[in-house]
């Protein structure tokens, strides 16, 4: 099959297998428009699964999506937490579809600027110590003071309860003593 006879037979499908489309949504993650959330009413993009199953929890396969009773794109997602693959029929599609959601939503191509003058604290935390590259144990900070990380503890009880607890870590300061902290009270630079 072609994917032309797939959009034939999307289009063919019987009203009552379409559904509206969640136009917030589809806008955010297909149209690349940065919007406000608003409950618009859409009543010309629709969707129809060409093949369908459950993975865990949710639906997924492959949709066809309509505007205004033509095939514009296919949408596909194949696992739950996949994200969901749209190709375009058209650029003009595309363009359409978008120009729709635009006065809609009545915005344009908006994009998030970055405030230069806004501050930022000097360095960051991390609350695992397996989120950590081997270069960030050296490179780290305890009330702003340059410590380095020489030990780790389990977050995990091993006994039969298994309850766990805060991250807990060794750091050796400059002077050579030892102390063990928290991972969350640690703050590390930012790369250079």
């Amino acid at each position: 099959m072609k994917k032309q006879q797939l959009l034939e037979l999307a289009v063919n499908m019987h009203s009552s297998k379409r559904s509206k489309v969640d136009l917030y949504s589809f806008a955010c993650e297909h149209l690349d428009m940065n919007i406000e959330w608003n409950n618009v009413l859409n009543i010309r993009l629709e969707e129809v699964y060409v093949s369908e199953w459950i993975c865990t929890d949710t639906k997924v396969g492959i949709k066809v999506y309509i505007f205004d009773n033509i095939p514009v794109a296919i949408g596909q997602k194949l696992y739950r937490k996949s994200d969901e693959y749209v190709t375009w029929v058209s650029e003009q599609s595309y363009k359409d579809v978008k120009k729709f959601a635009q006065e809609l939503f009545d915005t344009d191509d908006s994009i998030d600027l970055i405030d230069m003058d806004e501050e930022i604290t000097p360095r960051y935390k991390i609350d695992f110590y397996n989120a950590l590259f081997s270069h960030q144990k050296n490179e780290c900070y305890f009330n702003d003071e340059k410590v380095s990380i020489v030990g780790h503890y389990n977050s995990y009880n091993e006994d039969i309860s298994r309850t766990y607890h805060p991250e807990m870590v060794d750091i050796l300061f400059e002077n050579d003593t030892v102390k063990k902290v928290l991972m969350g009270d640690l703050e590390f630079p930012y790369n250079k």
